[in-house]
């Protein structure tokens, strides 16, 4: 019995370590993880940020070019006029050549635009394409962290995220349960779920995510809403 003893100790701290070595690895996976997707949301937002900088500066050149064809017909009527009133040829000619430098200016400022819609429009699809490539990372990182963390996110298409959810039915663990979030607008949507939560319940998580922005309080409230459905 005492020759057995030290052998069974031994075995016991063994145990012990491989058990704190398993969740020292379990939190590092799950911070891992959360990084990936934070990261990825800031692409998203971004590629959002610099779609609707590439809108406005549109709609900018617009009332430029509106304005400087509104000067420059009042440039040819002023001519018109000129040749009708020869008494006031110095004043026309004078308000001739200041619209003219208006339109000048107008037209090097819509230059200018144009080049700040290309760099941007260049800078949009550099930052997709960099979306793209980390989201094929991302997705062999999450492959390898699935089977630790019972969590797996998928990006849908490039505004929608479905995070799916396993160990949540203590009858059958490998059952798989899910939520779609829309990421599109600035406000976050919760989408369908599987099982289908009541509305209130998606609505309260929903205005939850939106006031405080923290990504892993929504996935513990959300995973706590589909066990409870499934319970």
């Amino acid at each position: 019995m005492s020759l057995t003893t030290p052998a069974v100790q031994e075995f016991n701290l063994l145990l012990k370590e491989m058990e704190d070595f398993t969740l020292r690895f379990q939190t590092f996976t799950l911070q891992k993880k959360l990084v990936i997707l934070s990261s990825k949301l800031q692409h998203i937002n971004r590629v959002k940020e610099f779609e609707k900088r590439a809108r406005s500066l549109q709609a900018e050149i617009k009332v430029t070019t509106e304005k400087s064809e509104k000067t420059e017909a009042l440039a040819a009527q002023s001519l018109l006029d000129l040749q009708a009133r020869q008494e006031k040829v110095d004043a026309l000619t004078a308000q001739l050549e200041s619209r003219l430098a208006a339109k000048d200016t107008l037209n090097r400022d819509i230059d200018n635009l144009r080049k700040e819609v290309a760099e941007l429009e260049n800078i949009l699809k550099n930052t997709r394409s960099t979306l793209g490539d980390q989201a094929l990372k991302d997705a062999e990182e999450l492959t390898k962290f699935e089977q630790y963390l019972g969590l797996r996110i998928e990006a849908v298409d490039i505004d929608l995220l479905k995070f799916k959810f396993v160990n949540i039915d203590p009858n059958n663990v490998d059952r798989e349960v899910w939520c779609e979030l829309n990421v599109a607008e600035q406000e976050y949507k919760v989408g369908l779920t599987n099982p289908n939560l009541p509305r209130d319940v998606i609505l309260r998580i929903q205005k939850d995510l939106n006031t405080h922005g923290e990504l892993v309080i929504f996935l513990q409230l959300m995973r706590n809403a589909l066990r409870a459905e499934v319970s």
